[in-house]
Parts: structure tokens; sequence; C-alpha cells
């Protein structure tokens, strides 16, 4: 009897490694001389092999007085008695199977040793392929940015017998961007996947290689929140998140319901101030005419600062007050902890008298630290405390952002879609569409009744004593103000009667109503709207057609100096004078007539605006007085109405 030792030398196999099943090869006749074979290990692939004798027969099959049997206490251990080689080796191959393995020949010679191996010696991952319905489900999963580890567990729950691995999902993901890219390039893919789904995009690339350099992107959705809400502008750069190692700018809104929105996003090879220019200058041409930012908060990046300074001069800017604390933390560890809380005072000082008395107080702190206060005083203090210092933040609308921490915020989200730092551009871009997908339903969501009514803790009524949440959205959907008797009586109350309930005073509009009144008939008339001939006035400064009805002098009045083809959305103002001394606006619907034209626009119009009489002749021709006596009049033509 050999040993696996005396027949390989002293060559030792892992479980992932060559392990060869030695039997003797059978003859032509299928038959066996005298020996029976069985295996005994502690192993499933090392073994020894013993001959045993046996005096049982088998029908059509002479072997002899030798049959094979496995006696072992590994997963290969059985009682069966198998009837011929074959039908040993299509047990064995179907054990090794279920445990994920395939064994295979490796070599073998006539009526001589068989040598068996499994199958990553050689590469065959045959119990790992994925059946056609695992390939819908793994490509679905994938899809929805479940994580391979999940995808795989998801498998062995529908499968208990699946023996996958990691790698086969892997795999699979691979194989599925290789079909989606249908031989494209990668940077092909890129702006294909830009143009499909309607991103506004902007790149630039090295003019020697021809290799991306920077690529500006936004989701249409995250500029039509940012349009409604443009006030507040944070900026920060975040890594790891490409394979390439390029920064990721990420551009981050606030909305007025607290809410963090992501707005755009910019690859940069580097961040130079000509990068973020680049990219700035490009995100201001998207506003179309919406107003610009007013706040905008970053890190002490200079490049950064001075870009937006360029781009939004009229912006106020805000150092990230984290973002302080964690560096002075770092520069500062041997006093940080004396240093806190003067520091922190130091920081929401609400006056400058506050600051300078805060400010004698650090350096009083730091006496036995100088390179501290001397690092405070020349990094933040001296060049940028108008940009985090309460004293001066607190004199502009900055609507409490102090920090880029919801920028932070955003990028961890944005790495938990991503997963990995090794992801290429392409798989990279999908994940942040999917985040931006998922802030868009989140803003829907929020303005929802039932979501403000679930998520509604009352704190602001419970602790203010004013509507909270869910109550002002109950008077949203009702289309009702909010009243009076919701806000508590200590907002409502200014004088130094005594207060003896809680009821609320007679409250009443009836002395301003008197003192408009008194100031009303004050007024002279000569300041009064003098129409038709401020038609003329308001047609030139807004550029409108303005239709005045009047029963005594309707008229029309065009804009003075462009033409109909200079203006590329014809609007439309109608005023009404009403009993003599009331303007209201007008809808008219329809191809209503108009007035005739007003002699002020006939004698000072410039030449260029002739057509005008020419585009809108056959309405001009049309209109017939509505207080003119005609048998054929329609008095339903024009209707103006006190309301």
């Amino acid at each position: 009897m050999t040993s696996w030792k005396e027949w390989m030398g002293d060559t030792y196999y892992e479980r992932d490694d060559i392990h060869p099943m030695e039997t003797n090869e059978i003859d032509e006749n299928n038959s066996f001389n005298e020996s029976n074979y069985f295996f005994d290990d502690t192993s499933p692939f090392e073994t020894d092999i013993h001959p045993m004798d046996t005096n049982e027969t088998y029908e059509n099959e002479s072997l002899n007085e030798s049959r094979y049997f496995f006696d072992d206490t590994s997963p290969f251990k059985t009682n069966k008695v198998f009837n011929s080689r074959q039908e040993l080796m299509d047990w064995v191959q179907n054990m090794a199977n279920t445990l994920g393995y395939v064994i295979v020949i490796k070599n073998s010679k006539h009526n001589f040793n068989v040598v068996f191996q499994c199958d990553r010696g050689e590469g065959h991952p045959y119990p790992r392929r994925l059946t056609e319905y695992e390939c819908r489900i793994v490509e679905d999963l994938l899809k929805k940015n479940v994580k391979p580890k999940d995808i795989l567990s998801a498998l062995k729950n529908l499968n208990p017998k699946n023996v996958s691995t990691l790698k086969t999902i892997y795999n699979a993901d691979e194989k599925l961007r290789r079909r989606e890219r249908e031989g494209k390039t990668q940077m092909q893919g890129v702006m294909e996947f830009l143009d499909q789904n309607g991103y506004v995009y902007y790149s630039r690339a090295n003019v020697l290689t021809n290799k991306l350099e920077d690529l500006f992107f936004a989701h249409p959705r995250s500029l039509e929140i940012w349009r409604a809400f443009p006030h507040v502008l944070l900026m920060d750069a975040t890594y790891k998140t490409n394979k390439y190692g390029m920064p990721l700018l990420e551009i981050v809104g606030v909305t007025p319901t607290n809410m963090t929105f992501s707005i755009a996003f910019v690859y940069m090879h580097e961040e130079k101030q000509s990068n973020y220019v680049w990219a700035l200058d490009y995100l201001k041409s998207v506003m179309e005419g919406c107003m610009l930012p007013r706040v905008i908060v970053t890190d002490r990046e200079m490049a950064l600062m001075n870009a937006y300074t360029i781009i939004f001069p009229d912006a106020k800017g805000l150092l990230c007050r984290w973002h302080i604390n964690n560096n002075i933390m770092k520069k500062c560890k041997s006093c940080w902890d004396v240093l806190y809380t003067s520091w922190t005072m130091l920081v929401n000082s609400e006056t400058k008298e506050a600051y300078n008395k805060n400010l004698a107080q650090v350096e009083k702190t730091t006496n036995n630290y100088p390179d501290a206060f001397s690092y405070l005083n020349k990094t933040w203090l001296t060049p940028h405390k108008e940009k985090f210092v309460s004293a001066w933040t607190d004199k502009f609308l900055n609507f409490g952002n102090h920090t880029t921490n919801r920028a932070e915020s955003q990028h961890a989200k944005l790495k938990r879609y991503v997963e990995t730092s090794r992801s290429d551009i392409a798989k990279s871009l999908k994940r942040i569409a999917d985040v931006v997908e998922s802030q868009y339903t989140e803003y829907e969501r929020s303005k929802e009744f039932g979501f403000v009514y679930e998520n509604c803790g009352c704190q602001v009524r419970t602790s203010y004593g004013l509507p909270c949440a869910h109550e002002q959205a109950i008077f949203v959907k009702k289309g009702h103000c909010v009243p009076l008797h919701s806000v508590d009586k200590f907002w409502k109350k200014l004088d130094l009667l005594e207060c003896n309930s809680l009821e609320d005073d007679k409250l009443g509009c009836a002395v301003e109503v008197n003192m408009f009144n008194a100031h009303y008939e004050k007024q002279s008339t000569d300041r009064w709207l003098i129409m038709p001939v401020t038609s003329f006035l308001i047609a030139n400064k807004y550029n409108v057609i303005l239709i005045f009805l009047s029963k005594d002098s309707p008229s029309t009045c065009f804009p003075p100096w462009l033409g109909p083809q200079d203006i590329s959305t014809h609007r439309v103002v109608v005023i009404a004078l009403v009993r003599g001394d009331h303007y209201v606006n007008v809808d008219l619907h329809g191809g209503y007539p108009m007035p005739t034209i007003l002699p002020l626009w006939r004698h000072n119009r410039s030449s260029q605006s002739a057509g005008w009489e020419t585009v809108y002749a056959a309405r001009l021709n049309s209109y017939i007085s509505p207080f003119a006596t005609h048998n054929n009049c329609n008095n339903s033509t024009v209707i103006i109405s006190d309301n």
C-alpha cells in the first residue's frame, strides 16, 4: 500500500490545487484481477488506495470477484458498490460538483494509473455557472445597485445548491457592461449615456494626448430644483470615486424644507483655479436668466475661493467651520483641549466688540503655545474672519449654512452607490444618476401631505407655540392662510397691559384702515395713472402689446422700437377702466379683436416697428366697440367685470 507522501514525494497540496487519484486501469473486458478499491482518508481528494477481496459477483460483468467501494470519513465516504470504473468516475464527479468543483482526468494510460484533478487546476468552473434565470436576476439586481455580496446571498437563498462565488457576480457585471458598450470606447459610452439621459454637459481634453481632463455634467432635474432654489451654493471635492484618481467636485444646494440636493458634478484632472473657473463658468451658464447664488460655502481651497469670486462676484463667501476646527485640531493638538472653549466663543462672537474681547481670551489661553496663536491669527483670523465669525456672517443672509457638511453627506451617499474606488467613469456616472433620481423622488415626496404629517415631530408647536410642519401642510392643502389663533399669545403682544389670561385680546385693523383712508383722501389726482398715454410707456419699457379698454378711448399700443420679428414671444397685457376710476387686468382668450392703434404710437414709432400693423391687421379691422350702438353688435364680445 502506497501513501500519498511516498507517491508524491515532499509535495503537499491545498484543496484548490491538483489532487491526483490513482486506480488500476480495467482491461477491455471490464474485469479486474482479484482486487477491489476504496478510499480511506480525511481529505476529499488525498487518499490511500487499499485493495480488498470479495466473493460477490454480478451479472453481465466478469469482475473476477472484484469491485470498487469507498470507506472514508470525508464527503466522499460511501458504502455504495460500483459496478465499473466509469460508474466510480461519475460518482466522484457528481460528489465534487455538490462541493463546488469539477473532477477531470488529468492524464490516463491504458491498463495503468489514472490521474484526476479538480477543475481549478485547469479552469473549468462548471458548477459556478449561472443559469439563464439566474443571469436575469443578477443583471436586474446589478442595475438596481445591489451589492455583489448581497446578490450572491440572494442567489443562494433562491437555490441552496448554488455554488457561485463573488467572482461569478463580478464576471457577470463585467459581461453586462461589455454588452452595453457594444464595442464602443469608454468615453463614447460616457457621452452616449449623457446624451440619452438629457444631461447638460461640457468637456475638454488635452490638446496633445486628446485624453479627457475635465467633465462638467448636471442632470436636468437637478437644474430644475436649483433654478427654483438658487440662493445657497455649497461646494466640496471628494476623492476615490474612480480608478483614474480624478477629483470629483460636487456642487450642492438647499431647499427651504432643509433638503440637500446635488446640482452638478465636475471631474477634474487637477484642482487649479483655471479648472474651477472653467467649471463655475459653465455652472453659471445653465441658470438661463435665473438669479445667481447669494451665499457660497466652501473649505479653505484658495483656488476654488478665487474662482467663485470671479464668476459670482456678488455672492457672499463663507468658510466651513467644521473644516476650520478640524484643521486647527490637527495643527494644535497639544493645546486643543484648553483652546476649544475660548475658540468656540470667538467664532460665535455676535459683535465686533465681543470678538475683540474673546480674541484677547484666546491669546491669553495660548500664552504657553505661541506657535498655536500665530497659526490661528495668520491662517484664519486676519485673512478670513469675515467668512466664518458670527459678528460678520450674521450681517447678511446665510440661511443657517455655516459648514459644507451637507456636501460631505452627499459625498457619503454617493460613495455608498459607487461602492469602490476602482470604478471607471462610465460606471460612476450611472451611480451618480441613481443618486440624482433618488433625490428628485425624495423632493417630490417631501411635498406630499402624508409624508409631512408622518414626519412632523410637532416640536415647533410644543416648544414655540407656532404652527408646525403638519399644521402648515393642512392650511396649504385647504388653501387657507395661517390663522392668528394658531399662534400663541406670546408672539402677539407688545404692549405693557396686564396679561390676565391666555385668551387673545380683541384684534382688528380698523385703526390701520382709517389711517389708510385718511392718507388716500389727501393724495392729489395729478399723479394717478393716466390712460391711454401710459400705455405707450408700458409698451416701451416691457416690450409688450398693451390693449386699453374703456368706453371713450380704447386703444392698442405696440412696442415702439422693436418689430414683431425682434420679439420671440408676443405678450399681450389688457387693462380696462371700470366706473371711470378703477383699473383692472383683463384676460382675453382666442383670436379676440384689437382696438384702434394709439395715435401716440403712430407718431413716435420707429420704422422697424411698422410691421406690427401688418401682423395684427385682421384683428385690428375686426374690432367693434362694445359700447357703440350697432344692430349686429354682440355684447358678449368683451366682458369687463368688477371682480
